[in-house]
């Protein structure tokens, strides 16, 4: 019987450190979600060039974009991402 108490208390104990640890991540894994951000940034160029007597005028259009992604906090880590097109 002693031992049957021993076992019982045993499980209850692991049974709540258990739950208490998966509540934790859970609210770990709400808030790096609700911290974490996304921004887009374009930036729109136009350059032109004349050179003396027209034959090579130039036109260039250029469209740099860029998107950020920061994730929040996580056991003390986060990372920050990005990415630019031109």
């Amino acid at each position: 019987m002693k031992h049957l108490n021993k076992t019982l208390l045993a499980s209850t104990i692991s049974a709540v450190a258990l739950s208490s640890a998966m509540s934790v991540q859970a609210e770990g894994f709400d808030t790096f979600m609700k911290d974490s951000t996304m921004d887009f940034n374009f930036r729109y160029r136009a350059e032109s060039a004349d050179v003396e007597g027209g034959a090579d005028a130039a036109l260039a259009n250029t469209l740099k974009s860029r998107v950020t992604i920061k994730t929040g906090a996580i056991a003390g880590f986060s990372a920050l991402v990005e990415g630019d097109n031109t």
